[in-house]
């Protein structure tokens, strides 16, 4: 008797592997991103270095905005990738699967942003 197989999981969708994209690009994007704000966009960021408060002021900006940048390039790759790849199919009027929540993905994220919080905050601080 062979076993019948069960419905493909949520968002597996022809055995695409969107989260492993997501974060392979994402890892790239983010080191290409970082290094380009640390060295290229970082020494012309306001106040410049015309005093030596300025520079003081200018280190910290840019370290700032260098670990800000994986952030914000991981919601806007997530939202371009919803975007063109899970959109509704023409003419298609069903409803999704019900979504329940994942218990390790939530932990993770509040761990993740509220590290990246704090961080943010000491070094600010500091």
């Amino acid at each position: 008797m062979a076993a019948e197989a069960g419905p493909a999981p949520v968002g597996s969708k022809g055995g695409r592997r969107d989260g492993l994209w997501l974060l392979v690009s994402w890892i790239v994007l983010s080191i290409i991103g970082c290094l380009l704000v640390a060295l290229v966009w970082g020494p012309h960021i306001p106040p410049g270095d015309m005093s030596n408060t300025a520079a003081s002021q200018q280190v910290d900006i840019t370290v700032l905005a260098t670990i800000a940048t994986p952030v914000v390039i991981g919601i806007l790759l997530y939202l371009g990738w919803a975007l063109t790849f899970w959109r509704q199919k023409p003419g298609d009027e069903t409803d999704a699967a019900p979504i329940h929540g994942n218990t390790r993905i939530t932990a993770l994220w509040i761990t993740v942003t509220s590290v990246i919080v704090l961080a943010l905050a000491v070094y600010g601080t500091v």
